[in-house]
This record gives C-alpha cells, sequence and structure tokens, in this order.
C-alpha cells in the first residue's frame, strides 16, 4: 500500500464546497455553528478528496505537537531497540509519535540529539543517558530511565534491592559459599551475603 502525503487542504475543500475554510474547520472539529446536513457535506467532501488534518498546523493552533524524543546511548546495543519499541508502542496507543535519537556513548552527542528534539519542539523527552551524565532541566517534561544520579521523573532499577533478593534466595536454597561479577566497578558498591 502506498502511502503519500494529501495535497488537499481546508482552503481546497471550502472552493469545492462554496463555504469558507473556517466553516470546513469547524465542521471538520466539530466546534462552531455548522448544521448537521452541512457539516456531513463538509466531511464526505473532505474524505473524497483524501483530506488528512496537518499535525503542524495542529501543533501551532495548541502548541502541542504530539510527538516526544527518546535519546539512546547506544541503539546497537540489544537491550535499546527493545526499550525503544515499547516506549513507541505505548506512545502510539496514546496517539503520540516518538523521534528517536542515538547518542552513540557520547556526552557531547547526547547534549546535541536533546536540543535537536527541543528545536522541534517535542512535546517532551524520555532519555537513557550516556554512563556518568545528568540531565539538566530542560523545560519540558522529562523522564531518566536508570540514572539514579538525575533528580526528578527517574525510572531506575534497584541494583542493591535485587542483589539482596538474590543472596536470599541463593541462601534459601541452602548455598553458603557464592561469588559475582561486574562489568563495571562502583566503589561504594559493597556486597554482604550471610547465610541465616
Amino acid at each position: 500500500m502506498a502511502i503519500s502525503r494529501s495535497a488537499t487542504n481546508m482552503t481546497a475543500i471550502a472552493e469545492a464546497l462554496g463555504v469558507s475554510a473556517a466553516t470546513v474547520s469547524n465542521a471538520l472539529s466539530g466546534k462552531g455553528r455548522v448544521s448537521p446536513e452541512l457539516a456531513e457535506k463538509i466531511r464526505a467532501k473532505a474524505e473524497e478528496m483524501g483530506y488528512v488534518p496537518s499535525q503542524t498546523a495542529r501543533a501551532l493552533r495548541t502548541g502541542r505537537s504530539s510527538v516526544f524524543g527518546l535519546v539512546l546511548p547506544d541503539i546497537a546495543n540489544p537491550l535499546f531497540p527493545r526499550i525503544a519499541q515499547a516506549i513507541e508502542h505505548a506512545a502510539a496507543t496514546a496517539g503520540y509519535g516518538v523521534l528517536i535519537a542515538d547518542s552513540r556513548g557520547d556526552s557531547a552527542a547526547q547534549a546535541l540529539a536533546i536540543q535537536r528534539l527541543l528545536e522541534r519542539n517535542v512535546d517532551g523527552i524520555v532519555v537513557v543517558p550516556r554512563f556518568g551524565t545528568r540531565i539538566a532541566d530542560l523545560g519540558c517534561p522529562v523522564s531518566v530511565i536508570d540514572s539514579p544520579s538525575t533528580p526528578g521523573n527517574t525510572v531506575s532499577a534497584d541494583h542493591w534491592q535485587g542483589g539482596q533478593l538474590i543472596g536470599d534466595h541463593l541462601v534459601s536454597l541452602g548455598h553458603r559459599n557464592s561469588s559475582s561479577s561486574a562489568i563495571r566497578s562502583f566503589p561504594t558498591c559493597r556486597a554482604t551475603v550471610s547465610a541465616a
């Protein structure tokens, strides 16, 4: 199925019916004083002509783009496409589109990606930040995933409690000696597993 941009706008519909563009706008939005008969005639003509509402015009009128940004630190990492897919699905269900940016693990690229999204007037931004960076107040709603060092609306795993639950589970199975390994070393992390 080919998808193309509609060349039909409200002015073209208005000219075809001999009414004003404001009347067409009111009929299509369900606002204003338009008789039910004329409103139906306008909707039928709009459908016949392949009219598709302009999201850009709507954004100018409402001040909302119905799009938000998603900044990922490494789109090649198998974890992040799954996160992006889940976020895009939730956004689409709520009537939003998503612009995705990849910072490639570089803090300057992350800052540039955020700036470009803000320039596109997104309604909000979800960021999975590059390790060790904080997200400043951006002047729009921001959610940060897995970076408890950034204050505000943050979604992150409680690795400490997760480790405790694993240790407790191993002890409940009768294991008395265990070890763990990590890709990164964090000097503030320490583990304690004791047999009860």
